[in-house]
């Protein structure tokens, strides 16, 4: 009678590496989706597939680019936001004629930034529709 529960693993496989050779049996795992030494393992010795990661850098570049102008965008979204408030709070006094300046050059270089990511997005759509 066959059981619908997993077969344990108990039998144990001991093999022995240099230093070097951990190195490199590292450095594979790390190219690898495989977080285990035992799981990889497993799989180059029953003849399983082992996917391995694929690095774009150029995306890797673009990515850290989109999240160094997100967090500008968010910090000078807010300092718009902040500002918008207090006209609207201080729109009938002589406080807010000095908010309103203040409202433009944090609206120029929202837009100045959301163009900045434009011209990103286009350029990488350029390198990437050319592969």
């Amino acid at each position: 009678m066959e059981s619908s529960h997993p077969e344990n693993r108990n039998q144990w496989l001991h093999i022995r590496f240099t230093i070097s050779e951990m190195n490199l049996i590292k450095k594979a795992i790390a190219s690898s989706t495989e977080r285990k030494i035992s799981t990889y393992a497993r799989k180059l010795i029953l003849g399983q597939p082992v996917i391995l990661k694929v690095r774009n850098a150029s995306t890797d570049d673009f990515i850290l680019e989109l999240n160094t102008l997100k967090r500008e965008l968010s910090a000078i979204g807010s300092n718009f936001n902040q500002v918008v408030k207090n006209i609207n709070t201080f729109k009938d006094s002589p406080e807010g004629k000095i908010w309103f300046p203040l409202a433009l050059e944090n609206q120029k270089r929202l837009i100045e930034k959301t163009g900045v990511i434009q011209e990103q997005i286009q350029q990488f759509a350029r390198q990437w529709l050319q592969k």
